[in-house]
């Protein structure tokens, strides 16, 4: 999960929020009148962030796929593929303690990346563009959810990542706590 929470926040710095505000890119989110972008979002395909993998497990055919740093990795079988008109490459499902906290979505191709953002956007509304030399797009409004979605033209493949803000702020709180406890130790 660490690394999770650390990959989020260096794309956010490298596509061009460093040392600013999240709530300074909010407003361009809120620009849409989508309905999901008015009502909030509270997970991924009809599972809720903080849904136990036990409860999911008796609706859902998941398949653990690997960890890393602390969150569980898990793909659905038989899970659809698309996204709109997007061919979807994977998805997956993620989980911290036991609980679904996020999902990452990948595509192969500027076809399929096109797609999926259309069909994002149509849901949630376009999103930050903090730099507009990137194809990145940041959703920070949300009360529960965080969001980005980038298309990498070097490897040719896009990317949505949606994860819990609840989550995403406990793993914060508990880094700053370590590292008041390492502070305390070590100096």
């Amino acid at each position: 999960m660490r690394r999770i929470v650390f990959t989020m926040l260096t794309l956010i710095i490298v596509s061009g929020c460093a040392g600013k505000n999240p709530q300074t890119y909010a407003k361009a989110t809120k620009s849409s009148s989508s309905e999901a972008a008015e009502k909030g979002v509270d997970g991924f395909r009809g599972m809720k962030w903080g849904e136990s993998l036990t409860e999911l497990k008796k609706n859902k055919n998941f398949s653990y796929t690997g960890n890393d740093a602390g969150a569980d990795i898990y793909s659905i079988k038989g899970d659809s593929l698309k996204i709109g008109n997007a061919d979807i490459k994977s998805i997956s499902y993620l989980f911290a303690n036991g609980k679904f906290c996020g999902a990452s979505v990948k595509t192969v191709g500027l076809a399929n990346f096109e797609r999926m953002k259309e069909t994002v956007f149509v849901k949630y509304g376009s999103g930050a563009k903090p730099n507009r030399f990137m194809e990145s797009y940041f959703w920070f409004d949300d009360k529960k959810t965080r969001m980005m979605l980038e298309y990498k033209e070097v490897a040719g493949n896009g990317l949505l990542f949606m994860y819990s803000k609840e989550t995403y702020d406990q793993e914060k709180l508990a880094e700053a706590e370590k590292a008041k406890k390492g502070a305390a130790k070590d100096l």
